[in-house]
């Protein structure tokens, strides 16, 4: 009687490819969480509330809360597929920051070492990029101090492309 072992076998291949697939894949979830308590005086009275004084949890106290994915998928040749997916949220009510589910970035794309990164889909303003240029870290000239309180606006439906970096 002959005796098959196809299950290991199938076992070691599936674990092996599984392997392999790891390899070339790397996606990173990140977020921030950013909330506070506010104190206000001389609030006015309203049919539920007496006025006075009120202390309250906050959203967003020095910048938004949000968590994401990112990732990248190695296509061979030094060819990489990547993606973003972000969104933003009120951490003191668990509320997303408008209507869709990733209401910061969402995009996919094609980077390589020599001819650059193309991505497509939502994404931050491209005045954001001002930030590369800026060699004081955002203090004097980047567009966190260009526009106060624009909340890092992006825009639905942008093509963008970054060069690789040249001659150093």
């Amino acid at each position: 009687m002959k005796k098959r072992v196809t299950w290991p076998l199938c076992a070691a291949i599936v674990c092996a490819a599984a392997g392999a697939a790891h390899a070339q894949t790397n996606v990173t979830l990140y977020g921030r969480v950013a909330s506070g308590i506010d104190y206000q005086n001389n609030v006015a009275p309203t049919a539920t509330s007496p006025g006075g004084s009120l202390w309250r949890a906050a959203d967003n106290q020095w910048g938004t809360s949000m968590f994401g994915f990112m990732g990248k998928e190695d296509l061979g040749g030094g060819l990489q597929a990547v993606f973003r997916l972000e969104s933003g949220f009120g951490a003191a009510q668990g509320k997303t920051n408008g209507d869709a589910l990733f209401n910061r970035r969402s995009y996919v794309g094609l980077s390589s070492p020599t001819w650059g990164t193309l991505t497509a889909g939502k994404n931050l303003f491209i005045s954001n990029d001002v930030w590369f240029l800026d060699p004081t870290g955002q203090q004097f000239i980047g567009s966190a101090t260009l526009v106060r309180g624009r909340n890092w606006q992006g825009a639905n439906n942008i093509v963008e492309y970054q060069s690789p970096t040249w001659g150093g």
